[in-house]
């Protein structure tokens, strides 16, 4: 199976509500890009019409990996669109509001899944069904994580653990699979002369990590302030991205409870994706009803069973729930919110399969369904390409919660 061969197999359209007024200081573009992420665009854009960053309001961060639309805002900004490559802004008027995360309501997509065998194509078809009476986890996927280093570290978490340096060099030091080659340079130079702020600073090129480490020469022991310094975006991203994975692993272990080993397992950099195999209707609507907090340090959780699940994650990653508070830091946060167990994608259909014209003698579907605001659409990609079930015992109905669950089992 292949996903986004092409930016065009991977079509994104976000639902955003906004209103047009022509006495509103803020303008709307409808942004059209193919190969570029949306913190990518909002660099362009301030680079381009000389803005500040933050004067740039937007709804979701789009991949990079596809054909994306969405509409966002500049506080002032100039009544014109603009055309490059691939970028296209569309102007669209003025509003009195930004555009913000809650401005949108959710994505509809248009997904070409390629490099199927006949009985794969087939199998697509036969699982819409069971997507639709089931649902699917409602997963963060791992373009989620693109933060992460190599190591499967995670900037945010130093910072939960007291190690303000080693959360800096993780961050602006070490390289990601995501970085362009300039960045990449960066990253090697701060490698290689950090600590020695002066000798820094004279090799990099201007960049936003330059005035960082300006600071650092004259603060050689300020880096909880020089980690606030970082792009308030970037920053959001790292938090986010720490709390999507301590979230997953909870999710994961809340489904081996109410599933028990009806169970298909898809490993992924950081860990693995549990997906259920047809639940009985009660176990089906339990986990619908099913709403998780996101970790934070005034976190609250009624839940016995899934209150004993995130101490476990928490014991294991080595860091205490007070330490989100983050102590110190004036603009580094770990934001709240709750997210449901499962999503039921909206209006899921396929297009009959067709001969793949990119890989030759194979099939490819063509996907059409929507999404709520923050779900994946290759998570319902993943479900639906489940390789068949082998045989396993039943799955079952949700038990009583047991206060003497063993050490390797929860049940929520």
């Amino acid at each position: 199976m292949k996903l986004k061969q092409t930016p065009e197999d991977f079509r994104v359209t976000e639902r955003t509500r906004y209103r047009t007024d022509p006495a509103g200081r803020f303008a709307l573009y409808r942004v059209r890009k193919r190969g570029l992420a949306t913190l990518e665009v909002v660099e362009i854009l301030a680079r381009m019409w000389k803005l500040p960053k933050q004067a740039i309001g937007f709804g979701g961060l789009k991949d990079k990996y596809g054909a994306t639309e969405q509409v966002i805002s500049i506080d002032g900004g100039p009544p014109r669109g603009l055309r490059q490559a691939h970028l296209s802004l569309d102007y669209l008027g003025r509003s009195r509001d930004p555009i913000r995360r809650e401005s949108f309501t959710g994505n509809e997509f248009v997904i070409v899944v390629r490099d199927l065998a006949p009985d794969e194509a087939a199998r697509i078809r036969e699982r819409i069904g069971e997507v639709v009476r089931n649902g699917v986890p409602n997963y963060f996927d791992t373009q989620r994580f693109g933060s992460a280093r190599g190591s499967g570290e995670f900037a945010v978490k130093r910072l939960l653990l007291g190690d303000s340096e080693g959360a800096l060099r993780l961050a602006l030091a070490v390289p990601t699979q995501e970085d362009r080659r300039r960045q990449k340079e960066i990253r090697q130079i701060l490698d290689r002369h950090w600590g020695a702020w002066a000798e820094c600073r004279r090799a990099l090129p201007k960049c936003s990590e330059r005035s960082i480490v300006t600071y650092l020469e004259a603060h050689p022991a300020g880096f909880r302030r020089a980690f606030e310094l970082i792009d308030r975006n970037l920053r959001n991203l790292y938090c986010s991205a720490y709390q999507s994975h301590l979230w997953n692993r909870v999710l994961a272990r809340v489904i081996r409870a109410r599933a028990g080993t009806n169970v298909v397992e898809v490993p992924y950099g950081l860990g693995a994706f549990l997906f259920p195999r047809a639940l009985p209707p009660a176990t089906v609507e339990s986990l619908r009803a099913l709403s998780i907090p996101a970790p934070r340090h005034n976190m609250s959780i009624t839940d016995p069973a899934l209150a004993r699940i995130y101490e476990r994650v928490f014991e294991e990653e080595g860091i205490l729930q007070k330490d989100f508070r983050l102590r110190g830091m004036q603009d580094t946060y770990f934001k709240r919110g709750n997210r449901t167990a499962l999503i039921f994608p909206e209006g899921l259909s396929d297009e009959p399969d067709a001969p793949d014209e990119l890989n030759p003698g194979r099939r490819r579907v063509t996907l059409r369904f929507g999404l709520p605001r923050g779900s994946y659409a290759t998570l319902v990609v993943r479900c639906l390409t489940l390789a068949p079930p082998a045989p396993a015992a039943n799955a079952h109905e949700n038990s009583p919660i047991m206060d003497d669950a063993p050490d390797d089992e929860e049940t929520a």
